[in-house]
């Protein structure tokens, strides 16, 4: 062994920063691993809201709350389905998280607390939602020099583009840590590691084969499912696979497959900020649900429940020149100079010709169409839709693909309620924890949605580790 540690943490983002800060601020001696170029992680692509109860920041605007009422919002917007434990540890400890960003100098939106922020979310029954002005990067500047300090320091050793290539277990109970970085392989003894790593939102075949579906996906190119594999290869099990809620509609790379644009392709696909001008159609070229329909859980099951998990925007050429336009960035010239017979956009001079472009079945596109056409003027159609502008009659015909996209992955190592690994018996290995994204989202969510439940728990579960958990 090269060196030894008290503790290695795999992954230095929004869990593992946290559990390297507060291991070293103890006294531990601490590795923090990261197979990027920079620490971070997710933090620099997500919107940064935190869900917690009995906050400072709370009391500054007269919110009374507390951890058990968020504790039942959790459950609740889960269906029941969430693993209680550590719901219960992520919200009885949730406060401390934020009062310790807080301390930091966090930069509160002057919006919040609220009880959401995104008009698809279930609101909390109280105003628990905290956000700063600069997304993600609100919490990134607090807490990236705090980490910067304590390596320049010598408190934290950072391994940056580095992998975790494998776990062995030691006979005094410690652990192999090996690891590949720019200067070739590595081998550490550590008596505690924390897999902090993320999903599996970058692995399309470990999506297919644990969540069942077919990967789009925005995220990081190195979140690769690499703790995940290894755990399993100890004789760990993973678990909440299945309970894939997908995003409703993204852009897939049309260079790249499941690689999602979020960017100069984003489709401005919800009711309540731009209701729908255009009709969404599967494979089969039918309607799957009413294009009004604003609830993410109601959305994105429906959408898993299509083959492909994919659907096309259709529309015609006076709805392109009358609405705002399905993809704001672009504007309508832009939309049909771009339009053509490969995706994103495809575009037919009749509704068989752009089926057929599209992959679409000709027939089904024609009934759907006519049947939607016969409804407008009335209200409301037959999947309760009420927002019928225009028929879709006008050539050429435009369709937009979309796909189910993912932001986090839903199926993760299993844990107990202190964090430990757990073998297939559910025994505890000893020495090895895990927190953040490597947990799968769905421990929170059940297969629903919860708000603000992937960041807080994440830096929540990583402060725990580093100050008391690991022993």
């Amino acid at each position: 062994m090269s060196t030894t540690w008290d503790l290695v943490v795999v992954g230095a983002g929004t869990a593992g920063i946290p559990a390297a800060i507060f291991g070293a601020r103890r006294g531990l001696r601490v590795l923090a691993v990261e197979k990027s170029h920079q620490v971070g992680g997710t933090l620099y692509l997500s919107g940064g809201q935190m869900s917690a109860a009995g906050t400072r920041h709370q009391r500054r605007y007269g919110v009374e709350d507390t951890p058990e009422e968020h504790f039942r919002d959790v459950m609740a917007f889960s269906e029941g389905k969430a693993n209680r434990d550590l719901v219960r540890l992520a919200t009885a400890n949730a406060a401390d998280t934020i009062d310790w960003l807080d301390d930091l100098g966090f930069d509160f939106s002057p919006e919040c607390p609220a009880p959401t922020v995104h008009y698809h979310h279930n609101p909390y029954s109280k105003a628990r939602m905290h956000w700063g002005n600069r997304a993600g990067y609100s919490i990134l500047d607090l807490i990236v020099p705090e980490v910067d300090a304590l390596v320049s320091g010598g408190s934290i050793g950072l391994a940056l583009d580095t992998a975790l290539v494998g776990l062995d277990r030691g006979g005094d109970g410690s652990w192999g840590v090996r690891l590949r970085g720019p200067d070739g392989d590595s081998e550490h003894a550590a008596r505690a590691v924390a897999l902090t790593a993320g999903g599996y939102t970058a692995n399309p075949a470990m999506f297919r084969e644990v969540s069942h579906g077919r990967l789009v996906s925005p995220g990081l190119t190195t979140v690769t499912g690499d703790a995940h594999r290894i755990v399993t290869g100890l004789g760990g099990s993973l678990r909440n696979g299945e309970r894939w809620l997908p995003t409703f509609g993204g852009i897939e790379d049309p260079a790249t497959p499941h690689r999602a644009l979020h960017t100069d392709y984003w489709a401005a696909l919800t009711p309540q900020v731009r209701p729908p001008w255009e009709i969404y159609v599967n494979t089969a070229g039918r309607r799957f649900m009413s294009e009004e329909e604003g609830d993410e859980v109601t959305r994105g099951r429906a959408l898993r429940a299509q083959e492909g998990h994919v659907f096309w925007v259709v529309f015609d050429e006076t709805i392109l020149d009358r609405a705002p336009v399905i993809l704001p960035t672009w504007g309508a010239d832009g939309l049909r100079s771009r339009a053509g017979d490969t995706p994103p956009v495809l575009k037919g001079d009749s509704l068989k010709e752009l089926a057929m472009a599209a992959g679409i079945d000709p027939a089904g596109l024609e009934a759907t169409v006519s049947a939607y056409n016969g409804a407008v003027g009335g209200e409301p159609d037959g999947l309760g839709r009420r927002h019928l502008p225009l028929p879709i009659v006008t050539p050429p015909f435009f369709a937009v693909e979309n796909h189910a996209t993912t932001l986090r992955t839903p199926g993760g190592v299993t844990v107990d309620g202190r964090l430990q690994v757990l073998d297939a018996e559910g025994r505890p290995f000893g020495g090895l924890y895990a927190a953040g994204e490597v947990l799968g989202s769905a421990v929170f969510s059940g297969g629903g949605a919860a708000a603000g439940m992937s960041i807080t728990p994440a830096m929540t579960f990583g402060r725990l580790l580093g100050s008391s958990l690991v022993s």
